[in-house]
């Protein structure tokens, strides 16, 4: 007896050999169970990798300071940014952050200065907080300018989709839109960004919504407890009502991301 072969959600081809997707990539602490099976060929796996990556560099630092390990256990780094790097050493985790102004080497590698420029900025050490030999040192990391992290947050809002109602459901035509964007950033999406303060561990996937009035769905998704509205429909109807919603009740702590070239 031989079972169905499943489409793929994202080239809907046939899936010839069976793997498992996490939804959100592994090296970002994925629920163990927050996983896609039997619907996700190969290729779209391997692939789609490099959109994954977007969304790993924007979480990379707090990924690094919760012990995140990355793919297959390896120990959590920091090596996606240029004026900050970090490893687990015999000693815990250490991280090294040019304050500028000039280049300097660690971990074997080129450290810039910190600067607008490169997303690493507004480097301080608060003195008045010194305790014996540790100090307090603050830095601000740029968020949304990365080219490819809005089809990242699609991807993985669709997998949020096919993972609550369903791979038949994912396959639907009405869905192609979105697709089309996540694999080959054709058409364009809006995220609505949100945060509640300081980011933390925690990820929600919550069931897609129909607003009233829509015929697709919204989502909204955590990562490190940044909120995420997504609309699936190209049309953004939804979304546009969060806005409004958002604007009426004088909401102040969202965004839309920036659509970056």
């Amino acid at each position: 007896m031989t079972s169905a072969i499943q489409d793929c959600i994202w080239c809907k081809r046939p899936v010839r050999k069976a793997n498992v997707e996490h939804i959100l990539p592994d090296s970002l602490g994925c629920p163990p169970d927050f996983v896609l099976r039997g619907c996700v060929c190969m290729a779209c796996n391997n692939g789609l990798g490099h959109v994954d990556q977007a969304l790993l560099r924007q979480f990379e630092i707090i990924a690094f300071m919760h012990g995140v390990r990355r793919k297959g256990g390896r120990p959590p780094v920091i090596n996606n940014w240029a004026a900050i790097r970090g490893h687990y050493g015999a000693t815990g985790p250490e991280i090294f952050i040019n304050a500028g102004p000039q280049t300097v080497e660690a971990l074997g590698k080129n450290l810039h200065a910190a600067s607008s420029r490169n997303g690493i900025h507004a480097v301080t050490n608060d003195d008045s907080r010194i305790v014996g030999q540790e100090s307090q040192i603050s830095f601000k990391q740029e968020f949304g300018r990365e080219p490819k992290l809005r089809r990242a947050i699609y991807k993985v809002a669709f997998g949020t989709l096919a993972f609550h109602l369903g791979a038949a459901e994912a396959l639907r035509d009405a869905y192609d839109p979105v697709r089309a964007f996540v694999r080959k950033g054709q058409g364009d999406f809006d995220v609505l960004m949100m945060s509640g303060g300081e980011m933390g561990e925690s990820h929600y996937f919550c069931q897609p919504i129909m607003p009233e009035g829509c015929t697709m769905p919204i989502l909204d998704i955590a990562i490190f407890g940044v909120s995420f509205g997504l609309d699936l429909d190209p049309e953004q109807k939804g979304l546009a009502q969060m806005r409004e919603r958002l604007t009426e009740r004088q909401v102040q702590n969202w965004m839309i991301l920036p659509r970056a070239a």
